[in-house]
C-alpha cells in the first residue's frame, strides 16, 4: 500500500441530541482514547470525562485553560484532555478567536497525539461564544441582532457542519440541546420536529453533515433504582426527533461505544455472509 494511502476505518461522526443532564458526555467519555474535548460549556460540566480515569487540576496552555485525565493503571499516559472554550468575559470575548487559531492545528495534533476521538461539547455554547464576540468585538457598532446571528450562523456552518464532521482521522462527536423547529414533511406540510438548538435554518441542515445523528434520553429506573439511559438512532412513530443511522446501528440500544461497537461488527459479519 502506497505510503500516503490512508488505512480504512469505521470511524463514526455523529451529532449527538439530549436534554441537559440526559447523558451526552456521559456517552462520549466512553468513546476510544486518547480523547481530546472541546468543552464549551460552562465549567463543572467535565465532570463525565474527570470520572474516566485520575484527573489533574485546571492547567493554563498557549490559548486556554485544560484538565487532563490519567489512565489509571498508567498514571503516565494522558488518555483524555479536556480544554475550556467559555468565555469569561462577555463584554470582552476572545474565545471564539483564540477557538478559531486552534483550529489550525487540529490535524496535526490528532496524529501528534494519537487522538482517536474528538467532542464538540455542546454547540448551543459554541453557537453563543460566536455571537458573543460579533456583538461586541468584530460588530460591536452594529445595533441589528440579526447580523450577529448571521454571524453565529456562519461559524456553525464552517465549523458544525464541515469541521467536524471532516475530521478523517478519528471518530468526531458534536453535542448539542434540542429544540422545537418547523420543518417540512414528505407531504410538503409544515410539521414541528425535536432538531439541534441552534439558530435560522440550522436545526433544518446541520444533520446532513452527519452521517449519525442520535438522541440518548434518560428512560426511567432500574428496580435497584439506578437510571437508565438509551440511544435513539432512528426516527419513531411515537415522537419527532430528527435521528437517523448510516450505519444502522439499532434504535434503542444502550448508550456505550462498546455497544455500538458490538452492533457494527456484527453488522459487518452478516454484511459477508
Amino acid at each position: 500500500m502506497p505510503e500516503n494511502e490512508l488505512v480504512a476505518q469505521e470511524l463514526l461522526h455523529v451529532l449527538l441530541m439530549g436534554r441537559p443532564g440526559g447523558g451526552k458526555s456521559t456517552l462520549c467519555a466512553t468513546f476510544p482514547k486518547p480523547m481530546l474535548v472541546f468543552g464549551f460549556d460552562p465549567p463543572g460540566k467535565e465532570r463525565a470525562y474527570m470520572e474516566r480515569g485520575t484527573a489533574s487540576g485546571i492547567k493554563k496552555g498557549d490559548r486556554c485553560f485544560y484538565r487532563e485525565v490519567y489512565d489509571p493503571p498508567d498514571p503516565s499516559k494522558v488518555i483524555i484532555r479536556y480544554e475550556f472554550w467559555g468565555e469569561n468575559n462577555p463584554v470582552k470575548p476572545t474565545a471564539y478567536p483564540r477557538f478559531v487559531a486552534r483550529m489550525a492545528s487540529l490535524e496535526h495534533d490528532i496524529t501528534k497525539y494519537g487522538y482517536q476521538t474528538v467532542v464538540g461539547d455542546t454547540a448551543t455554547f459554541f453557537e453563543l461564544s460566536a455571537r458573543t464576540y460579533s456583538e461586541y468585538s468584530i460588530n460591536a457598532s452594529v445595533k441589528d441582532g440579526r447580523q450577529h446571528y448571521a454571524f453565529s450562523a456562519k461559524a456553525c456552518e464552517q465549523y458544525l457542519m464541515m469541521r467536524w464532521p471532516n475530521l478523517l482521522l478519528c471518530h468526531s462527536i458534536m453535542c448539542c440541546h434540542i429544540d422545537d423547529q418547523k420543518d417540512d414533511s414528505e407531504e410538503g406540510d409544515v410539521v414541528v420536529r425535536k432538531m439541534a438548538a441552534l439558530p435560522g435554518k440550522l436545526p433544518n441542515r446541520i444533520s446532513g453533515g452527519f452521517g449519525e445523528v442520535w438522541r440518548v434520553y434518560f428512560a426511567g429506573k432500574s428496580t435497584k433504582g439506578k437510571p437508565i439511559h438509551l440511544l435513539q438512532t432512528q426516527p419513531r412513530e411515537a415522537n419527532t426527533y430528527d435521528c437517523k443511522s448510516l450505519l444502522h446501528i439499532p434504535d434503542g440500544i444502550q448508550p456505550h461505544y462498546e455497544a455500538i461497537q458490538a452492533t457494527l461488527t456484527k453488522n459487518k459479519t452478516q454484511e459477508s455472509v
